[in-house]
């Protein structure tokens, strides 16, 4: 079943972003007035998220795990920073992994045939870490690169719990992408399907 979900992602994965805008890739539809590629906001002054340096760097062909002190107990997740596909064959995956409880969550994802440049900014992107279901107390981020390079300079965390709908922010992400491929005369149409709405791990 991982398997399928994995081939699945692939297909229906988009995440092509404009330095300085909005977490939705150019071009994607959004459902109401939440971006569902960025952590849920709010008029609380309390509900501010948190932003934090790091230095990663990957390049080639890799899977690298890089555990964090810091944060702790996140309730949810974003990145900045590049991403660079070098071939036809590329691919980029950003996961984070709850250390605790052996949970994954897809916080990134992008292939070459989902964008039309090589060099991709990302700007405070997120998939199922826009919204934690339970907080994760240790957290590791696992990098996998097919002929590609990545660059993540920081990341967005929230530290209290936030309002929303995981299930509803990854249903208004599916339809997002569902139709921007649909615009796109691949040959075939994209769809929701029973596989498509089943989570990353």
């Amino acid at each position: 079943m991982k398997t399928i979900k994995l081939i699945w992602f692939a297909v229906l994965s988009l995440h092509f972003l404009l330095p300085a805008q909005a977490a939705t890739p150019p071009g994607l539809p959004i459902f109401g007035a939440q971006d569902p590629f960025s952590i849920p906001t709010s008029n609380l002054r309390s509900d501010t998220d948190k932003k934090m340096p790091v230095a990663l760097n990957e390049v080639g062909t890799l899977k690298l795990t890089q555990p964090f002190d810091n944060p702790q107990n996140i309730y949810a997740l974003s990145i900045t920073g590049q991403a660079t596909l070098h071939s036809e064959v590329s691919s980029i995956k950003v996961i984070l992994v709850d250390n605790i409880q052996q949970h994954e969550y897809l916080v990134y994802e992008v292939y070459p045939f989902l964008t039309d440049t090589q060099i991709v900014p990302i700007t405070e992107v997120c998939e199922e870490t826009c919204l934690l279901s339970d907080d994760v107390a240790s957290f590791s981020l696992r990098i996998e690169l097919e002929e590609a390079s990545i660059q993540i300079t920081e990341l967005t965390y929230a530290d209290k719990p936030k309002a929303g709908d995981p299930v509803a922010i990854k249903a208004m992400q599916d339809n997002a992408k569902i139709q921007k491929l649909n615009e796109q005369n691949l040959g075939w149409l994209a769809g929701e399907t029973s596989v498509s709405i089943l989570t990353y791990a």
